[in-house]
């Protein structure tokens, strides 16, 4: 149920790594010559941030074990980490197209089709992808979903936060999406979004924990990938 070639897995995180880094470089207001500070307060740029960071993290592993352990083997790295990591993306993914396209938003003045599609789709789909085709499945534990949701409610706490300190995004709004802006819908608007944000990624995190468990006994009826090693040990 997922590949056993450690090469394999570094050439794709790597690519990942530097995906990410295009994705943050394109909407940094950079490529129009003056950089755009605020537009690292919002949570898909932090969430791309925190990609790049767990996989370069992942991708120096990964070369470690090739070296001392070889080129064949399941590689699984800080797996809460990662799910935690992996999971904030998809909120990246899902938010985006299913709640901020329909009501035209962007981060930055003039953003390209190119920049948007990076970080909102084209990171999160590998990230997924990286799992889906790399992880030794069978790991994710009970708890772990819950556990996926800390970088949703960091980020909530991180921007109810910021607008009283003076934080200004696009359109000179204190807060970074109308969904959690008081301004517009109120405070118990807003207490009824997170309430039902965080319930429907819970669902999503507990769907996920039962793909991984069938996949672990499917791969276990199987014998196991071969050359399977626990990668997360030194």
């Amino acid at each position: 149920m997922c590949i056993t070639n450690r090469y394999t897995s570094l050439v794709w995180k790597t690519a990942l790594v530097l995906v990410a880094a295009w994705g943050i470089f394109l909407n940094s207001g950079i490529p129009d010559g003056r950089l755009n500070a605020s537009t690292f307060l919002y949570y898909t740029i932090q969430s791309n941030v925190f990609v790049l960071a767990y996989f370069a993290y992942a991708a120096g592993k990964c070369a470690r074990e090739i070296r001392f352990s070889g080129a064949v083997g399941t590689v699984n790295y800080s797996p809460a980490v990662k799910g935690a990591v992996t999971m904030g993306i998809v909120v990246t993914l899902l938010i985006y197209w299913f709640v901020l396209v329909g009501a035209n938003f962007s981060m930055v003045p003039n953003g390209s089709e190119a920049s948007n599609l990076t970080v909102h789709l084209v990171v999160p789909l590998m990230a997924v992808a990286d799992w889906l085709l790399f992880d030794r499945k069978g790991s994710i534990r009970p708890f772990d979903p819950v556990r996926w949701l800390a970088l949703p409610l960091y980020y909530l706490v991180f921007a109810l936060v910021a607008a009283p300190l003076g934080a200004t995004y696009r359109g000179g709004s204190s807060y970074p999406y109308f969904f959690i802006d008081p301004n517009l819908i109120g405070w118990s608007g807003v207490a009824v979004n997170v309430v039902l944000v965080r319930a429907a990624f819970l669902a999503l995190g507990y769907a996920v924990f039962a793909v991984d468990r069938l996949l672990g006994r499917l791969s276990e009826s199987r014998g196991g990938p071969l050359g399977e090693v626990d990668a997360s040990q030194p």
